[in-house]
């Protein structure tokens, strides 16, 4: 597994499409994104609400492949997307919880910036993690 951690740029969105077609085998190409869930409590410990959110979406991740009919090995990236104010220390343990998914996994932080996506800023550590499939 490939390990990309902090870009300070997103550069993801003019790549999104070039990028699928270089881990493309066959001709689709498939992006899941769970519904994530914002409104979950913060707590004391942002370092512990850090993992306790990506182990929630790796799971929904999961369960949102199986149910779009795929198979967690059809997993070629990942794209994990931080809070700005999550801190380098925190990686390590969540690039462990990563590892158990297949394929490459990019970690980088939210962007405000002209070529951001349309996540707005949020106070949550764990903005979303995004799946890109081939089949």
């Amino acid at each position: 597994m490939g390990l990309k951690c902090t870009w300070q740029q997103n550069v993801l969105p003019m790549l999104r499409l070039p990028l699928a077609c270089l881990f493309a085998k066959g001709d689709d190409v498939t992006f899941i994104r769970p519904a994530f869930q914002h409104d979950q409590p913060c707590g004391a410990n942002k370092h512990l609400h850090l993992l306790s959110q990506a182990k929630r979406e790796i799971v929904a991740l999961k369960m949102a492949i199986k149910q779009a009919g795929f198979q967690l090995s059809e997993i070629v990236r990942a794209e994990v997307i931080l809070s700005q104010d999550v801190d380098e220390y925190q990686l390590g343990e969540l690039c462990e919880l990563l590892e158990s998914l297949p394929g490459e996994v990019e970690v980088h932080y939210e962007e405000n910036g002209l070529l951001a996506r349309d996540i707005p800023l949020a106070s949550t550590q764990l903005i979303a993690i995004e799946a890109m499939l081939t089949h």
